[in-house]
């Protein structure tokens, strides 16, 4: 992890019913806490690979949930 990563985060996720009938919509939002400018820039630059690491966690679990 990058030396200048916020060393506080705030991680708020919200379950919602989708249009689709048994579906849930999941958001995941992020946000520093008391991040000094280098820290946020730090943040703010990695949200490209935060998406990619949530899509793949959620698609991973969308493959589990398939076969249950």
């Amino acid at each position: 992890m990058s030396p200048t990563w916020p060393l506080t985060l705030l991680s708020t996720v919200t379950f919602d019913d989708d249009a689709q009938p048994g579906h849930t919509l999941v958001t995941v939002r992020w946000a520093t806490h008391d991040a000094n400018p280098t820290e946020q820039a730090t943040f703010d630059m990695s949200h490209p690979s935060m998406q990619m690491g949530w899509m793949g966690t959620f698609m991973q679990l969308q493959a589990f949930l398939a076969t249950s």
